[in-house]
């Protein structure tokens, strides 16, 4: 039997005791397919890694223009390749699949790419398949303090426990490669992970790429012009742009919505706040002081 009619015999016996809807002529499937990705399909792991080839079959099916139940369908095909690891639990291929990546996304570099679930991935080559790089990674905004000084960067990245985090940049360490300012480094102590150590200038590129969407960056509270500004907001502010904190964090939990410090100041704001900077002024002059340390 040659390897196409055997890849047909384990379709037929896998498909058949599958739950997933897949169409059963497997062997029309693999005579589109290119011989890449019917290579991919017969490859259990790559360097003993089994997810890493099961997203490199799956990626190369979507480039390759077929549906998610054909993808289903070839993976399930090869029970001692890359099928292997879900033939114990083929419910986890379905939400695999419709998590390989799609189109380039307008905040990336071109040649990058990300996943529903925001994994990066990146391409070596104009003809080259894509590479796994990254757990998610987004850049969310540039920002800058109230003065228009201190650029940066606002990432949220998800840890492997599925927690999203937000860290802010300096636009400068942007430029470290090595010690606590490096910003992979930091990244990483925040639970970011990257699968090819040796593309991290790949992850930098992706930081240093300019987003369309701008925020403003505070470490005190209080005045900054006509602004002023507490760990949560940024009363006056600048319209539609995020406000981030980057701050002492007991002055953000002083000024919690709960917190004794702006209690009081929550219930009135809207009949006062705005009409008047120098009533705005007096009002947080008292929520200070009583804020304060004692």
């Amino acid at each position: 039997m040659n390897v196409l009619g055997s890849a047909c015999a384990q379709a037929n016996q896998v498909v058949t005791h599958s739950k997933l809807s897949a169409p059963a002529d497997v062997a029309d499937l693999l005579a589109k397919a290119t011989d890449r990705l019917r290579k991919a399909l017969k490859s259990h792991d790559i360097g003993g890694d089994r997810s890493r080839a099961s997203w490199y079959a799956l990626t190369t099916a979507v480039e390759e223009g077929f549906s998610d139940k054909e993808i289903e369908a070839l993976i399930l095909a090869h029970a001692s390749g890359v099928g292997e690891r879900y033939l114990s639990d083929q419910a986890q291929l379905r939400p695999e699949t419709k998590t390989s990546i799609g189109s380039e996304d307008t905040d990336l570099p071109s040649g990058f790419r990300r996943s529903s679930e925001g994994r990066l991935f990146y391409r070596r080559g104009p003809n080259e398949p894509c590479v796994l790089l990254s757990s998610p990674l987004r850049v969310i905004a540039r920002t800058r303090d109230y003065d228009e000084n201190n650029w940066g960067r606002l990432v949220e990245i998800v840890t492997p426990t599925n927690e999203k985090r937000q860290i802010y940049i300096a636009a400068a360490d942007l430029h470290v490669n090595s010690g606590e300012r490096d910003p992979l480094a930091r990244l990483a102590n925040e639970g970011f992970e990257i699968y090819e150590p040796n593309e991290r200038n790949r992850v930098r590129k992706v930081l240093a790429y300019p987003s369309d969407q701008f925020a403003r960056m505070a470490r005190r509270t209080g005045w900054h012009g006509e602004t002023f500004v507490l760990p949560q907001e940024a009363i006056n502010g600048s319209k539609g742009e995020k406000h981030v904190w980057d701050g002492d964090e007991n002055h953000k939990d002083a000024f919690s919505p709960n917190g004794g410090a702006t209690r009081n100041f929550k219930d009135s704001r809207d009949g006062i706040l705005l009409a008047h900077p120098l009533g705005l002024h007096s009002l947080f002059c008292s929520i200070l002081a009583n804020a304060a340390p004692t």
